[in-house]
């Protein structure tokens, strides 16, 4: 029997319900694809998260090498057990994540991932996604 892989829609299906608003269950253990964003600290930066399913596939088959693995990344580094830490995770865009990770590449106050950020000492920066 032939092991198909995951398709898109699949493994993305509760993060773009989540974005598009409807009432999603939320259980510990049970992470999901997409893109996110957590505090490692109180009062810290905002840390992007990207959880994903790391996969062999056999290109002339398109089946399945190996079982799929869920994988997650904080802040571009890979990191272990999704699945504990899914319930403190925000859903945001793909967009929203990118921009959080050139944050974190280019300012030193958010690449201070476990510092509380003092908005008397750090002003913050505008929400540029919002008109």
């Amino acid at each position: 029997m032939m092991r198909q892989p995951s398709s898109f829609a699949q493994l993305y299906r509760w993060h773009t319900r989540m974005m598009r608003g409807d009432a999603v269950e939320t259980h510990d253990g049970d992470a999901h694809c997409g893109f996110y964003k957590q505090r490692m600290v109180k009062h810290g930066p905002w840390v992007p998260v990207r959880i994903f399913i790391e996969r062999d596939i056999d290109m002339e088959t398109g089946e399945l090498a190996s079982d799929e693995v869920m994988r997650m990344e904080v802040a571009g580094k890979p990191t272990r057990y999704p699945e504990r830490r899914f319930t403190y995770l925000t859903a945001i865009s793909r967009g929203e994540y990118e921009t959080l990770m050139e944050a974190h590449r280019t300012l030193p106050v958010m690449a201070a991932t476990h510092a509380r950020i003092s908005i008397t000492d750090t002003p913050a920066l505008p929400n540029r996604s919002h008109p």
